[in-house]
Order: structure tokens, then sequence, then C-alpha cells
């Protein structure tokens, strides 16, 4: 008896970019802000991809949004702020240590923007620019 096929799936094994659609976090304290970003990955084995998970762009980019919140859920605003390399590194570590199983690595994770609120961003402006004026009598 020849095997039957049920269907035909065709899986890019270049790297590819999905996008991790703009999330509500709270950070460490009590600030809240939205984040967007891109995840790179790519499929290293195929069969484990569509075997072991049934929709491996969904799986990875829920699992990235979760991941995301938890991690920023951590962090000060200042560290949001200022560690934004090494908080992208340590989400795609946790997200490549679930994913690989599916036979899938991550590349690299990029947050693109970091949206605080207008009355934040709004102290913010002025704090800096109190900071500068300080600067300046001092010189």
């Amino acid at each position: 008896m020849a095997p039957v096929v049920d269907y035909i799936q065709f899986v890019d094994t270049r790297i590819q970019a999905l996008n991790i659609p703009s999330q509500k976090v709270i950070t460490r304290d009590n600030v809240p802000a939205e984040i967007d970003g891109v995840l790179f990955f790519l499929v290293m084995d195929v069969e484990k991809a569509i075997v072991k998970i049934q929709d491996f762009k969904f799986a990875i980019s829920q699992y990235a949004q979760a991941v995301l919140r938890d991690v920023i859920g951590g962090l000060s605003l200042d560290d949001l702020l200022i560690e934004r390399e090494s908080i992208q590194q340590q989400i795609a570590k946790i997200v490549e240590v679930r994913i690989q199983e599916w036979g899938i690595h991550v590349d690299s994770i990029r947050l693109l923007d970091i949206a605080l609120p207008e009355d934040l961003k709004k102290m913010m402006s002025r704090q800096a620019s109190a900071e500068r004026e300080k600067r300046a009598t001092i010189t």
C-alpha cells in the first residue's frame, strides 16, 4: 500500500521576523507602559516545528508576549529605559529555552517602542530641564 499524504506544508527555514504586538506592562515601581517589538527566529528542525506544536508562529508570539510582560514587571522604569540591550538578550534567552524543543532558534529580539503615559513624559521632561538649568548655574 502506498503512503497517504493528508497535506503538504511548506516551512521557510530562513530567518523570519515575527511582530510582538503592543503589550501593556507595569514596571516593578508601578509605572504603566506599552511596549512592542519584533522577534527574529529560524526553523532549525522542520519536523519538530510541525509535529510538536500546532501553530509555531502563534505559539512563539504568545510565549514572547508573556515573557516580555514577566521580565518588564521585574524591572524599574529606570532599568527599562537604560538597560534595553540586556533586556532584549534576557527575553531572547528565556524564549529560546522553551522554543528550541520545537526545533526553532531565536536569532534576536528587538524592543521597538516603549510608550509611557503623557503626564509621566512631561514630568520627566521638566526634571531634565531643571537638571540642565542647575548645571548651567553651577558653571
